[in-house]
């Protein structure tokens, strides 16, 4: 409840006010009319002045000295919560709210201007305990293995600091021993690297399971195909379909990632593989017989392969 919500609180508080006033203005008038305690009454009459006659049978309140009000016994004193109240003009029940409201605040600012500082609960404060002389003990080991490590000394190609360069993407200049990286050449699937003289009439289709590029070479065996020539072409798809000369040939492959050319391949890191088996490509008046070659391993498959060398491999 607020202070001022009396819609009369300031008639009711001219009225209080006004009250305490007479009330004082009163005791005064009370302690001008007493005899000082010392001085004798007479019976015989006086000579009285016409002033102080007249301000006796009027009854006017004499304003008293300081010393008057303080030792006037009859005089009512208020307490410093009334005193308080009444230079505020309130009521001492209404003092008390407001005085209420400001120690609440006043304790409320305090709170705020504390730290908001959280107690460990004691499962931490255990934890902490047993982490130190683990972390402890880890600082002595890393101090004992620096030290091991010092005495070690260092080998010729711990102190090298220039990686070693992968033949794999060089090859030596025409200027006499200079490294030059190689460059990967684009291909397309299909693409044949070496053609054939004789016409290409047969089919051969190739199957990968995918993920690396493949090197096809057809070496020709019988002398049909040795007249048709050599063939070789390029594979970068799960499945390539090319026509190649009639004959009887030797299959060998390739594979690897990066396609460098037919001189390096897909570089140092290139495997060679050669079919076991023989190849004959034919045909009659009504039809050309050709083969399917599967690159991975099959359920009842009839051919296997073998890796062979790199000198092997027919360059051609």
């Amino acid at each position: 409840m607020g202070l001022y919500t009396d819609p009369n609180y300031f008639e009711k508080q001219a009225h209080y006010q006004h009250r305490k006033v007479k009330k004082v203005i009163k005791a005064v008038s009370s302690k001008s009319k007493q005899p000082a305690p010392d001085e004798a009454v007479s019976e015989t009459s006086t000579q009285v002045e016409p002033e102080s006659a007249s301000r006796d049978i009027h009854d006017y309140p004499v304003e008293p000295t300081v010393d008057e009000f303080d030792e006037s016994p009859g005089l009512t004193q208020m307490t410093q919560e009334e005193y308080d109240a009444f230079m505020m003009g309130m009521t001492v029940e209404q003092y008390r709210v407001y005085r209420q409201m400001v120690l609440e605040n006043e304790a409320k600012r305090n709170r705020q201007k504390q730290p908001n500082r959280k107690r460990r609960s004691p499962e931490v404060d255990l934890l902490l305990a047993a982490l130190k002389p683990l972390c402890f003990a880890l600082v002595i080991c890393g101090v004992i293995w620096i030290s091991i490590e010092k005495d070690v000394p260092l080998k010729e190609s711990d102190m090298n600091d220039t990686p070693p360069i992968k033949s794999t993407t060089e090859t030596t200049g025409g200027g006499g021993g200079r490294l030059v990286p190689l460059q990967p050449v684009p291909i397309q699937n299909g693409q044949i690297v070496t053609y054939p003289s004789g016409d290409q009439v047969a089919p051969l289709t190739v199957q990968t399971a995918g993920g690396s590029n493949f090197y096809i070479v057809l070496n020709p065996i019988d002398r049909e195909a040795i007249s048709n020539g050599a063939m070789s072409f390029l594979v970068s798809a799960k499945s390539a379909e090319v026509d190649v000369p009639l004959g009887t040939y030797e299959i060998y492959y390739a594979y690897g990632s990066d396609w460098y050319g037919k001189e390096y391949k897909f570089g140092e890191n290139t495997e060679y593989f050669k079919c076991n088996e023989m190849f004959e490509f034919t045909a009659d008046d009504e039809m050309v017989y050709g083969w399917t070659l599967t690159l991975y391993k099959v359920s009842n498959g009839n051919m296997s392969t073998d890796i062979v060398p790199k000198d092997s491999f027919p360059d051609i």
